[in-house]
């Protein structure tokens, strides 16, 4: 049968209290209010235009030195002259503190030694018969309750009234005991239990960007998709690029070199017969029908410019004008500063086409990637790579991505991270045959479109 509670005033009128009453207890349990179960008192602040009430060794704790359990170290303290002179009022060990203003409200501790605190923190001295750990334990239970109570003004405020007059569910003493002794148990049990829930979520939270790395480096070994004996081997396919590339002139990367592998290593071959084995150079290992080259020689390569900010008229158009920051990882279909015609003409700047592979190569944002889905300019952080026929810029924008942790290495021990054009193009790229690296984009896209659904 269900049980009523009522509530006597001073001896007045008992009053029925079931709907102010959290939850239902044991029948030898008995509900009161935290107002008498204890000794509350709220602490002050001694006036700090008296430096000698802070001359002492009497601990002062702020509500910032509530831990959530013993107090064991409170950095702040005052004098007896304070404690004499101020209503700040000493607290004896075993008291329980609790937070009551701003953003530790509900925030708990309890004193291994007698200490003061400041008037943001309430104290309770419990009765004979109340475990001080009991009490310790019911209000983090009830933590949720006094954060709410303390809401709606300029600042969470729970008030040491607002405290005392809140009910407490008071077991038999001896059952106290045995709630905390059960408690102790499991705290340590749900203290792995939260540590194991966090380094799982932190894990789930990098674990996509760990998948997808590990899959852009089986992309770029040829692990990701088989080889088809079939295909061209990629060496035919750098032949010709050498041969489109002369048509450029000095806006392509001179041929200073091929890369040769034979059975005892992999050389570098210069255009005076010299040359160099960059066997241990070179990254890791690639399929018989991949190839070695380096990145100036299979693109043409160009980094952006700054107009003169002095010329308001460069910027007087509607020619897209990236920096480092607008940088995606991506498909580029943003852009929100301009140049103009006349910027185009008069100062270094380049247009680049759609198409057009980006990366940063200063500061933050270095090893950052983007592909053009529009012509745009850029400034001076940023390299632009239009590759060669044969050479698809998704995959030259996905192995740059693959390769982006040895980049910002190459560009680390200045006084801001710089990769520059230079080491870009003079950077290694492996190079699958063109219908291969047609595979390798249409598969790392279908997955990477998966991962992110």
């Amino acid at each position: 049968m269900y049980k009523h509670y009522y509530e006597s005033v001073n001896g007045g009128e008992p009053t029925c209290i079931d709907e102010e009453l959290p939850f239902d207890i044991p029948d030898s349990w008995k509900w009161c209010r935290l107002g008498m179960i204890g000794d509350w008192g709220a602490g002050a602040t001694p006036s700090r235009s008296h430096p000698e009430y802070y001359q002492g060794d009497i601990p002062w704790l702020k509500t910032g030195d509530l831990t959530d359990g013993y107090i064991t170290s409170i950095p702040e303290s005052i004098s007896a002259l304070a404690l004499e002179k101020t209503s700040v009022k000493l607290n004896p060990a075993g008291s329980i503190l609790m937070a009551m203003y701003g953003a530790t409200i509900g925030k708990l501790g309890i004193l291994t030694y007698p200490a003061t605190t400041n008037q943001a923190c309430c104290a309770c001295l419990p009765y004979n018969g109340i475990s001080n750990l009991f009490l310790f334990y019911y209000l983090m239970g009830q933590r949720e309750s006094f954060i709410k109570k303390g809401e709606g003004g300029a600042q969470p405020n729970i008030s040491k009234e607002k405290i005392v007059a809140s009910f407490i569910a008071i077991p038999p003493a001896q059952e106290q005991l045995r709630i905390v002794a059960s408690i102790a148990s499991l705290l340590p049990l749900v203290d792995n239990y939260k540590k194991t829930e966090q380094e799982l979520a932190s894990l789930n939270k990098k674990l996509p960007d760990f998948l997808k790395k590990s899959i852009l480096q089986h992309a770029i070994r040829g692990k990701l998709v088989p080889q088809d004996p079939n295909d061209e081997p990629a060496s035919f396919l750098l032949e010709r690029i050498a041969e489109e590339r002369t048509k450029f002139g000095k806006k392509a990367a001179k041929s200073m070199s091929r890369i040769e592998r034979r059975d005892r290593g992999t050389f570098l071959i210069y255009d005076d017969g010299s040359e160099t084995d960059i066997t241990e150079d070179l990254p890791f290992e690639i399929p018989e029908t991949w190839a070695w080259a380096r990145l100036g020689e299979i693109g043409l390569w160009g980094a952006g410019a700054t107009p003169s900010r002095s010329h308001p008229e460069y910027y007087q158009g509607d020619i897209p004008w990236l920096k480092t920051g607008d940088l995606t990882d991506g498909y580029i279909t943003s852009i929100p500063e301009s140049i103009s015609a006349v910027a185009l003409e008069k100062t270094s700047v380049k247009l680049n086409p759609v198409g057009s592979v980006l990366m940063a190569m200063y500061g933050a944002t270095i090893g950052k990637l983007g592909i053009l889905t529009f012509p745009a300019t850029t400034n001076q952080a940023c390299c632009a790579c239009v590759p060669f026929s044969g050479i698809f810029n998704l995959y030259v924008f996905y192995y740059l991505m693959a390769q982006r942790a040895s980049f910002i290495k190459q560009g680390e021990g200045g006084a801001q991270p710089n990769i520059s054009k230079e080491k870009i193009v003079n950077s290694f790229i492996a190079i699958p045959p063109a219908r291969e690296q047609e595979r390798i984009v249409e598969a790392l896209s279908k997955t990477f479109s998966i991962m992110q659904a």
